[in-house]
């Protein structure tokens, strides 16, 4: 099946399709052209929206997963071949009514992910009538904005921010007048194949759009440390979580973001909203 795909996809002209994209967001049916990709005995259609290269490009959801689906008529299963860096393919039982569903997740070392999508009848054949070309991209999460309770990918790093606290300065401390001191308890989880390194520059403390270092460190009226278990740095094995607090200063009434910059190499400008 594989190989027959292979040289079907060489042979790859137009293909008409079915619109309505499946992912982060829904088009209705009636606002493109309805198209089909068929033989003398079978009709394949596949929910998305053609590009002007005839491939269907969907948008994952944050959890880098999103749904492709369509009908087929003539045929019991479809053929998933991926490709573009890629090798995986597997066949899909479609329903009753020919409709079928497949949810699909990028590899957290991977942009994309692109399948040819064919009547497993046809994929026997050498023939491209039914090949539908379907690539499922990873939302942009550089300067994207998220709230508490949210997680974000940074590379191969889950990084949730579970809760903020703000703390009123003692006479131990120094703060510029009307600022109170913001801790963040966040979570960092490996979920790539390597260790990977984290330090508490990584991140600061957006302030009406300043950001300002995260190294504060309150102390109650006894010189002792009112948060523990801040961040400093070091690596994280693959598949581990390290929890861990920030705390920087601002006036709570400000508009407050935490911000992860990250080394420089990648997904720079991340923002929670606090507030």
């Amino acid at each position: 099946m594989k190989g027959n795909i292979w040289k079907k996809a060489i042979k790859f002209g137009v293909i008409a399709l079915s619109m309505g994209i499946i992912g982060t967001a829904s088009v209705p049916n009636n606002s493109s052209k309805l198209a089909s990709a068929k033989s003398k005995k079978i009709k394949l259609k596949v929910d998305g929206k053609i590009d002007e290269l005839n491939n269907i490009t969907l948008t994952a959801n944050s959890n880098r997963q999103a749904v492709i689906s369509g009908k087929i008529k003539g045929d019991k299963k479809i053929a998933f071949l991926e490709y573009k860096g890629g090798s995986h393919h597997f066949k899909l039982k479609a329903n009753s009514d020919g409709s079928f569903s497949k949810l699909v997740t990028i590899p957290a070392s991977k942009k994309k992910i692109a399948y040819y999508v064919d009547s497993n009848k046809e994929s026997k054949k050498n023939s491209d009538t039914t090949i539908v070309s379907v690539t499922v991209k990873a939302q942009n999460s550089s300067n994207q904005t998220y709230s508490v309770g949210d997680t974000a990918k940074v590379g191969n790093i889950d990084l949730k921010v579970n809760s903020v606290s703000y703390l009123q300065p003692t006479d131990m401390d120094d703060l510029s007048s009307g600022q109170e001191f913001v801790a963040v308890n966040f979570t960092l989880t490996n979920v790539g194949e390597n260790p990977e390194d984290y330090n508490e520059f990584y991140f600061a403390l957006s302030d009406n759009g300043n950001d300002t270092d995260m190294d504060q460190d309150p102390l109650d009226e006894n010189a002792n440390e009112r948060v523990s278990n801040t961040l400093s740095s070091g690596s994280l094995e693959s598949s581990a979580s390290l929890t861990a607090n920030l705390v920087g200063a601002a006036n709570p009434n400000d508009t407050l973001q935490f911000v992860y910059k990250g080394n420089g190499l990648v997904n720079k400008n991340i923002r929670f909203n606090l507030k």
